[in-house]
């Protein structure tokens, strides 16, 4: 779905108010759209830059160790 498709489908089931402008209506419609699709892609989100260094810190001298600090198993998925 095009970005212009999904705003329409947002402006069509959201309702404003007080009423906007219709300048600050696309602005809001389009705030919301990009909340939204964030929202879609948290499902699996990425660990912060400090959290990895962290972690990598934390992991040295470890050779072949348990990597259950990264909260993932070595094939990708959530461990324990």
């Amino acid at each position: 779905m095009s970005h212009s498709r999904r705003i329409e489908a947002i402006a069509a089931t959201v309702e404003i108010t007080p009423e906007p402008t219709p300048e600050e209506r696309v602005a809001i419609l389009a705030a919301l759209e990009q909340v939204l699709s964030a929202a879609s892609r948290a499902d699996s989100p990425a660990f912060s830059a400090w959290a990895v260094a962290g972690r990598r810190e934390s992991l040295l001298g470890r050779a072949g160790g348990s990597r259950a600090g990264w909260g993932r198993g070595l094939d990708g998925e959530p461990g324990c």
